[in-house]
């Protein structure tokens, strides 16, 4: 949350078959040097997950340094999603009956959808046009 929240951009890599991250403007690093911890280089996953999900303020500061609010987000229920999988995007749908079930991701027809085996990244955005507009732009 805030004014201005950072670009994000996943990148299909098809030497290595997997979505690599970039954060305003630059590879997205974790840990030393600048790298993920556990392989020392750009995050990468076989499957991104993009949420649509109801966000509202909580009314108590979460970050009092920064003064920002928390934010409470609505995963039950069912709502647009995208899987982004083998250099494609899909538009699919998450639903999650009650907070003691899974969330399970379906394609139009109601049938479940298959990840690639590997490694998940899932990333909750505010449902288009709402409370955090998350201004995504999907390029070919």
């Amino acid at each position: 949350p805030g004014a201005v929240g950072p670009v994000v951009l996943w990148r299909y890599d098809a030497a290595v078959g997997k979505w690599l991250r970039w954060h305003d403007g630059k590879p997205h690093m974790q840990g030393e040097p600048n790298s993920d911890p556990n392989t020392h280089k750009q995050l990468a996953f076989d499957n991104i997950v993009i949420v649509y999900a109801q966000h509202s303020q909580t009314g108590f500061i979460e970050d009092e340094a920064a003064q920002l609010e928390a934010v409470q987000v609505q995963l039950q229920g069912e709502g647009e999603a995208v899987l982004l999988r083998d250099g494609q995007g899909y538009e699919i749908r998450g639903r999650r009956a009650n907070a003691d079930s899974m969330m399970q991701f379906v394609d139009a027809a109601g049938n479940v959808i298959a990840f690639k085996p590997g490694t998940t990244w899932f990333n909750l955005v505010d449902v288009k046009n709402a409370f955090y507009p998350a201004g995504i732009t999907f390029l070919p």
